[in-house]
């Protein structure tokens, strides 16, 4: 799990085990933004209706949950939905 940092622990158990969990978050939260990355490009990249259709569901529910996780805030993803239903509208 180490991501190659090394962490200083402090001194007390309780910062110990803190510490030790913020890394564990931040590998988990890396790799959720990255995945909702992905899908929005994926969006983007479409040319045909259909499939940017599909896509936006997709991406519409990961922004969501980016959200709920507190890996994104509120008005940000309703901002990159925004744009994302706009693009897959101008589709022809």
């Amino acid at each position: 799990m180490s991501d190659g940092k090394k962490i200083d622990f402090g001194d007390y158990p309780s910062s110990r085990k803190a510490a030790r969990q913020s890394q564990k978050r931040t590998i988990v939260n890396k790799a959720r933004l990255s995945r909702i990355r992905t899908l929005v490009k994926k969006v983007f990249s479409t040319t045909n209706k259909d499939e940017a259709a599909k896509s936006f569901v997709v991406a519409q529910k990961a922004v969501m949950k980016g959200v709920t996780k507190e890996i994104l805030k509120h008005n940000t993803a309703s901002r990159i939905v925004s744009r994302l239903s706009n693009k897959v509208k101008s589709l022809t």
